[in-house]
Formats: structure tokens, C-alpha cells, sequence
């Protein structure tokens, strides 16, 4: 009853979802005290998601081993289960496939009311950094020292060699002979 007064009210008066959540209710223990926890998740879970039967909920809370918030995302996307061909169905006569769905209004509603929200995520801006001119110009890759052309290939950084007065050239020595192996 809780979810259906905050859903739009066309999904609110819904016969067949408080049907399947009346039957939802059918057979299990009345009494507060003695239910377990798991229990007690189905029940939240029913009350949820009153058009899905109780046993769909809890084959998706067993899949999920038993987190309720991994079994709602799981419900929400419509993350269908495989059903064992060993287990029978509680209504053979009755298909699966006329069950209602949640309509993409009612998940809306169900997302804005229960879906988690990142705080770190929801705090930042994203915006794209807005490109200067000069950054839009090319780029030259030739580089200037002391108005001389320097370097070609566009490296940031050079070794500066330093010019000493009275420096000799730099002598290269020649072998005496050809080099021949050992």
C-alpha cells in the first residue's frame, strides 16, 4: 500500500497487482515474533513489487543471496530466472507471460523513491575545458634559442653547451691500421 501512493494513479487502482500481492500474503505465518529474516525481506519485497508472486521474489532473493538492494536493481533492470524444469509451477494451467510488468513509469517512481545516489558523483560538474586560441593554433615544432634556430623536432628541452674561450678543436684519433679480428 505504501508503494502504490506514491505511483502515478493510473498504476495505483490496479486490480490484477493487489490480486497477485493478495496472494503474495497467502500461506505464510501470520504472527511477527516468529518470522525470520528472509521473511520479513519478502515482505518488503512484496510490498514493492506487489505484480510479481512470491515465489519469483524469493527465487530472486535466493539468487542474489539474499540482499534485498541487489534483488531490487536485479528487478528493475528485469533480469529474468531461469526456472529449474525439475521444480513444478504453482499454476500450471497459468502462464508466466500475462503476469503486468512494471510499466517505465512505475520504475521511475520506484527509482526516484529507493534508488541509491553516489554523493561524490552527484557533487562534481563535469564540463569541458573550453580550448585558448593559441592552443587551437598549430603548434610549431621548430625552437628558438637567442634567435637561433635550435632544434626541428619540436623537444622541449636542450642540452646548452657552454663556449670556452681558447679551446682547442677537438682532435679525433685514427687507428694506426686497419683493424683486423683477434
Amino acid at each position: 500500500d505504501l508503494i502504490l501512493q506514491t505511483l502515478p494513479s493510473s498504476h495505483a487502482s490496479r486490480p490484477s497487482g493487489e490480486h497477485l500481492h493478495r496472494r503474495c500474503r497467502q500461506g505464510r505465518k501470520s504472527s511477527s515474533s516468529s518470522r525470520s529474516v528472509s521473511e520479513k525481506k519478502l515482505d518488503s519485497l512484496c510490498q514493492l513489487f506487489p505484480q510479481i508472486c512470491h515465489d519469483e521474489l524469493s527465487a530472486h532473493l535466493r539468487a542474489t543471496a539474499g540482499d534485498v538492494n541487489a534483488t531490487v536493481d536485479r528487478l528493475l533492470t528485469g533480469d529474468l530466472i531461469t526456472r529449474d524444469p525439475s521444480s513444478p509451477l504453482l499454476d500450471d494451467n497459468r502462464s508466466n507471460v500475462n503476469l503486468p510488468w512494471m510499466t517505465p513509469e512505475e520504475r521511475l517512481a520506484t527509482m526516484e523513491r529507493y534508488g541509491l545516489v553516489d554523493a561524490s558523483s552527484s557533487q562534481t560538474i563535469h564540463r569541458p575545458r573550453i580550448p585558448t586560441a593559441v592552443e587551437s593554433q598549430q603548434e610549431s615544432r621548430i625552437r628558438y634559442l637567442n634567435n637561433q634556430v635550435v632544434d626541428t623536432t619540436g623537444k622541449r628541452y636542450i642540452e646548452i653547451k657552454q663556449e670556452y674561450p681558447n679551446m682547442p678543436k677537438p682532435v679525433y684519433l685514427k687507428a694506426g691500421r686497419k683493424y683486423r679480428f683477434h
